[in-house]
This record gives structure tokens, C-alpha cells and sequence, in this order.
């Protein structure tokens, strides 16, 4: 019965990815880069709250689950009322011993916008990328892929981490022990040493690993799956290099009378 489960979540999941368009993962990579320097160098808060609000437009229900996100979306905001109550200016409204000024309104909300964008299209890389096309596109790509490779690790195992985390909280609650915040140097020694611990014998297992494969000791590496470079990747390419140029014309000191 959970073979069949499996087996038809599987099916499901094939059936629902070959439904929608698939881009190669390098030209998503080079969309996200053009879309983080976009965020970065917009001239005004409309620029970049269009930029911060296209990865959620496009992501949709994929960003939406993620615990990630919502912690972003809760720091965002907590960016945007400590520059409007710190940044010193004319006074907007008076909150008790907080002042509000309007200059701190602006540099909370371009603040707050690009953190939001930048991390929403990195967020919506990795839902949308899996680890394993990613190695594939990079190994078969120009760049040495002892190096690449390291990127790619970090994909896959900054979530095993997060689960070893809340594993290791988890054991530390049942065996009675109270872990607070404030209380750093106990959170430390209870939960981050021990996920520590796990994550540099998972490292040792990991290099074990690659040593006894062989890895590094040829020019080139082979890939399971090939992917293909398609018409469509090629226009994500063109638009990317477009939105550079354009990053590169607003730093240059064009789109200044931007909203």
C-alpha cells in the first residue's frame, strides 16, 4: 500500500511538471541575478515594489507555503518601522516616545522592498530548481565543476540542516530541557553544538564519499541526466542580459525621475 502511495505521488508529480513549461536552470540562474540587480539599483520605491512583487506573482502557491517566506515577509516589515521611527527627519506622526518621519519611511520601504525581492526570486529558484538539474547544467556548463559543485551541496544540504535543527529541539523538549531566546549561550550549547557536530560527521561522510569515486581526478564529469538547451531558455537569456543593460543605464545615473 505505501509503495503504491509513493508510486502514485510519483506519477502525480511527473504528470504535473511535464504540464508546465521547464527552463534550463542556468538561464533561471542568470534571470535571478538580472532580477537581484534590478532590485537593487531601482530608482524608486514603485520600481522596486513591481520587482518585489513579480517572484510572488509568478510563484503564487510555491511561495506560499514556505515557512521562508512568511519569516521574510515578517522581517521586511519589522526593517520598515525601525528606519521609520530611527531615521531622523520631518516628523509625520508622533507615537507616544516614537517620532515617524518621512524620511524614515522612505528608506524603510526601499529597504524593506529590496530585501523582500531579493529574497523572493532566490526563494523561487530553489522551489522551482531541483539540486540535481542544477549540478547537471553546471557540470556541463564552461566553469571547473570542483567548484560548482560546492554550490550545489549547499542546495541540498542547508535543508537537511534545517530539519536537524528542529530534530535537535525537539529531543532537548522531550528530555525536559526549557529553551528560551534570550538565553543564548544555553541555546548554543544544547541545539547549535550538536547540529555542529552532525553537520561536520555528515561533511567527513560526504568527502569519504567523493574520495573513494574518484572525484577530481578527471578534467570532465559526466552527468545521469543532460539537460537541454531550448528556443525558450534562449529568450530568458536575451531578457536577462536586457534588464543588466538596463541596471547598468540606471547606475550610470539614467532613470533618475523615476517614481
Amino acid at each position: 500500500m505505501v509503495v503504491r502511495l509513493r508510486a502514485g505521488e510519483g506519477m502525480e508529480w511527473a504528470m504535473e511538471r511535464a504540464q508546465q513549461p521547464t527552463f534550463h536552470p542556468l538561464a533561471k540562474f542568470a534571470l535571478l541575478c538580472a532580477h537581484a540587480a534590478a532590485v537593487l539599483s531601482a530608482p524608486g520605491l514603485v520600481a522596486k515594489g513591481a520587482l518585489a512583487l513579480l517572484p510572488m506573482v509568478i510563484g503564487r502557491r510555491r511561495l506560499a507555503r514556505r515557512r521562508a517566506f512568511h519569516a521574510a515577509i515578517t522581517f521586511g516589515g519589522f526593517l520598515f518601522v525601525l528606519q521609520a521611527v530611527v531615521v531622523s527627519g520631518s516628523t509625520v506622526a508622533t507615537l507616544g516616545p516614537l517620532t515617524v518621519t518621512a524620511e524614515g519611511l522612505q528608506m524603510g520601504g526601499e529597504m524593506a522592498l529590496r530585501f523582500l525581492g531579493v529574497l523572493g526570486g532566490s526563494l523561487l529558484f530553489v522551489a522551482t530548481t531541483r539540486p540535481e538539474e542544477f549540478a547537471s547544467a553546471l557540470s556541463g556548463s564552461c566553469l571547473p565543476y570542483r567548484y560548482t559543485y560546492v554550490l550545489v551541496l549547499a542546495l541540498r544540504f542547508l535543508p537537511l540542516f534545517r530539519h536537524e535543527y528542529f530534530r535537535v529541539r525537539e529531543a532537548q523538549r522531550v528530555r525536559g530541557l526549557r529553551l528560551r531566546p534570550w538565553r543564548l549561550a544555553s541555546h548554543v550549547r544544547w541545539t547549535v553544538l550538536p547540529v555542529l557536530a552532525s553537520a561536520l560527521a555528515r561533511a567527513e561522510g560526504v568527502a569519504l564519499a567523493m574520495q573513494a569515486r574518484g572525484f577530481g581526478s578527471r578534467r570532465r564529469r559526466t552527468t545521469l541526466e543532460e539537460v537541454p538547451w531550448m528556443w525558450r531558455d534562449r529568450l530568458v537569456i536575451a531578457l536577462s542580459l536586457l534588464v543588466l543593460a538596463l541596471v547598468g543605464w540606471f547606475m550610470s545615473g539614467g532613470g533618475t525621475r523615476w517614481p
